[in-house]
């Protein structure tokens, strides 16, 4: 919905002056959060600095903190519209210029940030406003948001512009929407203002489609505001009925007829749906939500409850999965290289009925893909619909995952030899390894760059006290190892135009299709190693600037020059590459 300067009048004129302390607030966590990283200024060009990314998230929500406000966050899942989603897909010429590109990583890294920092979040499976709605309702209390169509929703609306921290008081000023108040002021009906919104959405009808109507009615205006002022004024004094006709009578063309009473119902359908769905269960109280035996909400449940990645319901529902957004040509999409992961997952969900699937490089180019994998076998499981049909408490012991490793030759056995959450990453790093090397082309570059991002990130600045007395790593080599490889973490947009190489950040963007596409895969069946967690481990632009420098020299010589004040860590890392190695070269 896009009613051009309404939004500004609902923050100025039609809301109240409110104050969020010691209460409750959901907050539309996609509306909410999705712009935190562009607005942060973080490099985005070599990928996501999840690190600092969380550090943004943490300054965002202590505001909430500070005030004693309890956050529900809702978050939106797949699409309900897919052809509308469709026609948003796009390629992106990635260069050291380029306009803003979210991150592979930045949603994966945000849910890391929010379950580091203990905040009550839940998914959806698609759409997140009814959700958002029924749960304010609830729990009696407003949604945060920058959408307009909360002011047509009805639940109290907080207009996220107007949210401003007063440091004497510890609470948060701002200004609050009421739907029932904005009807009563104005003397309308919801079907009156229904009308007043389907009468103004560019989205659907673009500017002057009304022009003829409002000279009838005499509201015509070249200003926005004044002309909303006065169509909402005609429609609070005449009947509907009224406004319905003369609405009928300006639409001549059947087509747009149809179009525009389909958007009033709509809208009017929305206004008046309180109810939510299993993620209002589930963010009320986390053992409210069970899947009992052949559910047949299986899936629903799953996704909400965090078995089933949200990308993966686009991929369920609608067969659909969306490709790279930066290509490295336009004939090869980077995900193909983790394609099998993404069908091995694909015939799990749907018990290998033998479906394909499209992977969308944009909205008129997709590859169809088969389902089908010669290469590997159907692991042994009995169900009548989906080997999930029953929840996931059996799901580990079934060793989904660890079939998936066997057939591509990977042995789980030698994972003993590394940090639990480390295990996703050189699992992934070895499955890449493998793909590389069928092409002849040397990955050790990119391998020595994502470990070090891992020990620098997660023992060496966030000083895990249980790593470093496990692996021996004291506290000055650390410091060290911290001021060694601290340039790494720093760069600007001179440096990014001087070092910027488009083979090498397409190469570094297939390993995070890769690292991501394994850890889905970890989670939907049940998650048998300990997960890895992207904002105590990655950070695009070190792993990136690693890379660079690395690639010209050899591995041993590097991390020895790179780390030689500090022969702990330097010791950790190469046990790390020594893991990696071995797994590799182990094959089944």
């Amino acid at each position: 919905m896009r009613i051009i300067q309404f939004p500004n009048k609902v923050a100025k004129e039609e809301s109240k002056t409110y104050h969020l302390k010691n209460c409750d607030v959901v907050i539309d966590g996609q509306n909410f959060f999705y712009g935190t990283y562009e607005k942060s200024g973080l490099n985005f060009i070599f990928g996501c600095d999840s690190n600092a990314y969380a550090t943004c998230i943490k300054k965002q929500l202590a505001q909430f903190k500070r005030a004693n406000v309890k956050c529900y966050i809702v978050l939106k899942g797949g699409d309900s519209d897919i052809e509308k989603k469709i026609k948003k897909y796009t390629h992106v010429e990635l260069d050291a210029n380029c306009e803003y590109v979210a991150s592979t990583l930045m949603k994966d890294s945000l849910a890391d940030a929010f379950s580091e920092l203990g905040v009550r979040h839940g998914y959806c499976v698609t759409e997140a406003k009814e959700d958002c709605v029924a749960l304010a309702r609830k729990l009696n209390c407003p949604v945060i948001s920058c959408d307009i169509e909360y002011c047509f929703r009805k639940a109290a609306y907080i207009p996220s512009t107007t949210l401003k921290f007063n440091a004497v008081t510890n609470s948060i000023e701002c200004r609050q929407y009421k739907l029932e108040e904005f009807l009563l002021k104005h003397s309308l009906t919801e079907g009156k203002l229904a009308l007043f919104a389907a009468l103004s959405d560019e989205h659907v009808f673009p500017s002057g489609s009304f022009d003829p109507l409002f000279e009838k009615w005499g509201v015509s205006s070249q200003y926005y505001p004044t002309r909303h002022k006065n169509v909402i004024a005609w429609l609070s004094r005449h009947t509907e009925d009224r406004a319905r006709s003369d609405i009928s009578t300006v639409l001549t063309n059947k087509d747009e007829k149809n179009e525009f009473w389909s958007n009033y119902e709509k809208i009017l359908k929305n206004m008046q749906h309180v109810e939510g769905t299993y993620t209002t269960e589930y963010l009320l109280n986390h053992n409210n939500l069970k899947i009992v035996k052949q559910d047949p909400d299986w899936f629903e449940k799953g996704v909400i409850l965090k078995h089933v990645p949200v990308i993966y319901v686009n991929l369920y529902k609608w067969g659909v999965i969306e490709g790279t957004k930066v290509p490295e040509d336009r004939s090869h999409d980077l995900l193909l290289l983790s394609i099998d992961i993404v069908k091995y997952a694909y015939n799990l969900l749907k018990n290998y009925n033998g479906e394909s699937f499209k992977l969308y490089q944009d909205a008129d180019n997709f590859i169809e893909i088969d389902s089908e994998d010669v290469n590997i076998g159907i692991p042994k499981y009995e169900c009548r619909v989906c080997v999930f049909e029953n929840g996931w408490d059996g799901v580990k012991s079934l060793k989904l995952f660890e079939h998936f490793l066997s057939e591509n030759g990977i042995d789980t056995t030698l994972l003993s030899q590394v940090p639990g959450d480390a295990a996703i990453l050189i699992i992934a790093l070895v499955y890449y390894a493998r793909k590389r090397q069928m092409e002849n082309i040397d990955v050790t570059a990119e391998v020595t760059a994502r470990l070090l991002s891992y020990v620098i990130i997660n023992v060496v600045i966030n000083k895990s006290s249980h790593k470093m007395q496990k692996y021996n790593l004291n506290d000055e080599d650390c410091l060290k190892a911290k001021l060694a490889t601290e340039k790494y973490f720093q760069t600007s947009h001179d440096e990014n135009s001087r070092i910027f190489d488009k083979q090498a950040v397409s190469r570094l963007l297939e390993l995070d299709y890769c690292l991501q596409q394994m850890n889905n895969l970890h989670t939907l069946c049940g998650q048998p190693f300990e997960p890895p967690c992207f904002i105590k481990s990655h950070n695009g632009t070190f792993i990136y600037k690693i890379y660079l420098e690395s690639r010209e020299e050899n591995r041993e010589q590097f991390l020895n020059r790179l780390l030689e004040r500090a022969p702990s860590v330097l010791s950790f890392v190469k046990k790390l590459v020594k893991a990696y190695e071995n797994i590799l070269n182990c094959k089944n």
